[in-house]
């Protein structure tokens, strides 16, 4: 790494990655940041006490930046009476075992450009209600709403997952509000395995908040024992009315519910236009009926192609039998919605006996 010092002014890409930095291997790096006055894309492992996260924030040309905690057991900034900008940096990775590790990075630091966050866990547990909620005030807090655009939370590795692992502290939909003020969003995706407990009031209020969405993924396949969500299909109908991009929707819902049969409200005011949503991911969502559930999905999003379940191999242990059978309904009704839209199709092509009258 000191070989790298002389050097430092040309780098424009660094990636450096060392398992158990010490100290004085810190300080190397971080000599090596402070000369790269021209690095745009840089990938560190995070130190204890987060020097390098102070060298990176005053490289005045960095657009996309990568900090990773693995195998980091202690963490703490030190005290500033300012916090850090990141004045052009426009992508940012945080992968950590703690949430609350980038909850810190985030309340430490102002991203004024940044367009995509990502967010990859690393950990073995679950989050709760109140570490998710300060995670994401953390980040309205530190980014502008009038940039972001994408917003990506994952999980490294699922097979960690186990039954001890779990937190039963649902996170309810009061921890992702704060979020409702990034109004240029396109993607907001959750995939952490974590238990939630969402209702269509959120729903609505994100389809109001981020009408350019293409994305929406509300973690359909959390790990955890069966739960009720408060999400029904007809939570759905804001999606279709003010989400006029929205190709892909996930989310566990409550598909035992069903509005009752006729037109749809929202096209009945004639505001709605047609939805271009062509995937829906329920995870273990309980349905019953698909014949009406397929009837009204097929009216609500008329160019959906695919639902995708539950992954069988990390359902929870006991529930095989009743995760596969909602999975054959599911199934039912995507072959049902593709049915009808080739009706639809060819209705549209055939002339009605008006257009052939007046030919």
């Amino acid at each position: 790494m000191a070989a790298l010092a002389p050097r430092g002014t040309n780098l424009t890409s660094l990636t450096l990655l060392p398992c158990g930095m010490t100290a004085e291997q810190a300080s190397v790096i971080c000599a090596v940041i402070q000369k790269a006055v021209h690095l745009r894309k840089l990938r560190i492992a995070m130190d204890a006490s987060g020097v390098l996260w102070d060298a990176a924030s005053q490289l005045p040309s960095l657009q996309w930046l990568s900090v990773d905690f693995e195998n980091l057991h202690t963490f703490m900034l030190g005290a500033r009476s300012t916090r850090r900008v990141f004045s052009d940096l426009t992508f940012l990775d945080i992968r950590t075992p703690e949430i609350a590790y980038a909850t810190m990075l985030l309340h430490d630091s102002l991203h004024p450009q940044l367009r995509h966050l990502q967010y990859l866990s690393q950990a073995e547990r679950q989050a709760s209600h109140a570490l998710a909620t300060s995670l994401f005030e953390a980040i309205a807090d530190s980014c502008s709403p009038a940039v972001l655009t994408d917003l990506d939370f994952f999980i490294e590795n699922l097979e960690e997952l186990s039954e001890e692992h779990l937190i039963f502290d649902p996170i309810r939909s009061s921890a992702l509000r704060p979020l409702l003020r990034f109004t240029r969003l396109t993607t907001f995706s959750l995939d952490l395995f974590w238990s939630w407990d969402l209702d269509n009031s959120l729903i609505q209020e994100m389809a109001h908040a981020w009408p350019q969405l293409k994305v929406l993924r509300l973690d359909p396949n959390f790990y955890g024992p069966p739960a009720e969500s408060r999400i029904t299909l007809r939570g759905l109908e804001p999606l279709a009315m003010h989400c006029p991009h929205l190709q892909v929707f996930g989310a566990t819902i409550d598909a035992t519910t069903l509005p009752a049969d006729g037109p749809l409200p929202i096209i009945n005011t004639g505001q709605a236009p047609q939805s271009p949503l062509t995937s829906l991911l329920v995870g273990d969502s309980k349905i019953q009926s698909f014949l009406r559930v397929a009837r009204y999905l097929s009216r609500l999003f008329p160019a959906l192609q695919r639902i995708q379940t539950y992954d069988l191999l990390n359902v929870w242990e006991g529930m095989e039998e009743e995760v596969e059978f909602a999975g054959e309904l599911w199934r039912e009704v995507v072959t049902l919605v593709q049915v009808m839209a080739l009706v639809r199709e060819q209705e549209r092509r055939t002339p009605s006996v008006s257009d052939i009258a007046n030919a």
